[in-house]
């Protein structure tokens, strides 16, 4: 599945359609996203997605998404329920915050890769909930204001295994890797040569320095 292109709220394609939203109900207990339309209008949220159910996304490419006003959230993705992303590509999304992905629930991502996307806060991913993150590569986002390549704002936690932080950027703000006000935890994690730095506040990530 590619999805490209896609600011949340505006037409795609015929008759209207607008991104995916996936919403609760039996027929979504658990879903693989396979089409990149659906009738619902999804407001300020997700530029290509907004899940509210339980979802899983594999081998997807999500390019140049946006979300739909200069306030929201998760420029490809926006998750208020169980989301699973694995062995996707996410670049060049935007949104004031998480300019690929937000998170507000449970968030799992495996074998991904966020690169080249913006925001405020959080370019790559900005979460509020629990987080993992396994074998997942985020290199050469820029936020303006802090969390080039994430932005925690939970002590839910955010746990990283043998995943990549890399070339990211905060360049006017702070954690060009990671920015944490909660709980981050690095398994056979590498965050290095990203700037300003790599993790603020310092010493608020365990293992990471500079």
């Amino acid at each position: 599945m590619r999805i490209s292109g896609i600011r949340a709220g505006l037409p795609l394609g015929p008759a209207g359609l607008t991104a995916v939203a996936l919403a609760a109900g039996p027929a979504m207990a658990s879903s693989t996203v396979a089409v990149p339309c659906s009738t619902s209008a999804l407001g300020d949220e997700g530029g290509a997605i907004y899940n509210e159910s339980t979802a899983l996304v594999k081998y997807s490419t999500f390019s140049y998404n946006q979300s739909s006003s200069s306030s929201e959230y998760g420029g490809a993705l926006a998750n208020a329920s169980f989301l699973a992303v694995a062995g996707s590509s996410l670049k060049g999304n935007s949104a004031p915050y998480g300019g690929a992905v937000y998170n507000e629930a449970t968030l799992s991502l495996s074998g991904d890769s966020l690169s080249g996307n913006t925001a405020q806060y959080g370019a790559g991913l900005y979460t509020e909930d629990l987080a993992t993150i396994s074998t997942t590569t985020f290199q050469q986002n820029t936020a303006s204001s802090a969390g080039g390549g994430i932005y925690n704002g939970t002590s839910d936690g955010v746990n990283l295994t043998a995943s990549q932080v890399t070339y990211n950027h905060a360049p006017a703000g702070e954690g060009g890797g990671i920015y944490n006000e909660g709980d981050v935890v690095l398994g056979s994690t590498t965050v290095r040569f990203n700037a300003a730095n790599n993790c603020s506040p310092a010493l608020s990530v365990t293992g990471c320095t500079g």
